[in-house]
């Protein structure tokens, strides 16, 4: 059998199961038609049977056997891994690398979350998406407006308001955070009201504008044990779980002495949770 056709032999089996791939092999192409997602090395000529999307070391979601898990449910060893663009200003540059899945409690045996997931020798490399970020003001009127009239709240504090393609296709969608005390636990003997929200405004298909809210938290805290317990939400930036090349929002809700991490995918019709990774103590 010639090198060439063993080449393509081993290339059509990557397209029939995209998740069982070498290291070496390029994955099926992206949204653009581009076959440029996994890290390709000579030096590392492993198989891989798990896509895994990585937040603060921390595995949050991964593809295995073509379904979608949450971090605990996520098989251990070698795994393509794919990171998290921040929110920053700029181009999106995709991490990626191959890395090795281990339980929390095989790498840190005292740590309180041992059935989470860490990834363990991660060599990022960075794939351009040849799409950008631009951060806007979150003094912005019109948005003000518009999340006010989302979450019900007149005086809404706007603390984060970016704009970003998720899906390719040229059209941006603009993501929006607020938080009533700016992630700070006010002191005082008083219940104070406190709220949070991260929200996605996007065109749906009747060219109409849509908000789905990935967090939305209102209510009243009480001082509880000597310390208020707020809860806040970051976003944390974008991937892409599945390597469709559309990208996902990646979400941090935080409570005191928890949190939880999401992966949120957003249609025009709705957002869905592919999955989470936290923990209380």
């Amino acid at each position: 059998m010639s090198a060439r056709l063993l080449a393509a032999m081993v290339i059509a089996a990557a397209w029939l199961c995209p998740a069982a791939v070498s290291a070496d092999i390029a994955p099926p192409p992206d949204s653009k038609g581009s076959a440029k997602d996994t890290p390709t090395t000579e030096k590392h000529k492993v198989k891989v049977e798990s896509r895994a999307v990585v937040a603060h070391e921390e595995v949050v979601v991964c593809l295995h056997d073509g379904e979608m898990k949450s971090g605990d449910g996520c098989p251990t060893g070698r795994a393509s891994v794919i990171g998290v663009v921040p929110v920053e200003e700029g181009a999106l540059r995709l991490p990626h690398a191959i890395a090795t899945i281990r339980t929390m409690s095989e790498a840190h045996p005292d740590d309180p979350c041992g059935e989470n997931r860490i990834a363990e020798g991660v060599g990022w490399e960075h794939r351009d998406l040849g799409r950008a970020l631009t951060v806007l003001p979150p003094t912005n009127a019109t948005y003000q407006k518009a999340v006010a009239e989302k979450v019900g709240i007149a005086e809404v504090k706007l603390t984060g308001l970016v704009r970003v393609d998720l899906e390719g296709d040229g059209v941006d969608e603009v993501l929006f955070t607020t938080d009533s005390h700016g992630g700070e636990r006010p002191w005082g003997d008083e219940p104070y009201k406190t709220y949070s929200h991260i929200g996605v405004r996007k065109v749906g298909a009747d060219g109409q504008v849509v908000t789905h809210l990935l967090h939305d938290h209102q209510g009243e805290v009480r001082w509880e044990g000597g310390f208020p317990d707020i809860t806040t939400a970051q976003l944390e930036g974008f991937t892409d779980a599945d390597g469709d090349g559309k990208l996902e929002v990646v979400i941090t809700i935080r409570g005191y002495e928890s949190y939880t991490t999401f992966v949120y995918r957003v249609t025009a019709d709705k957002a869905e949770s592919l999955g989470l990774s936290g923990c209380a103590i």
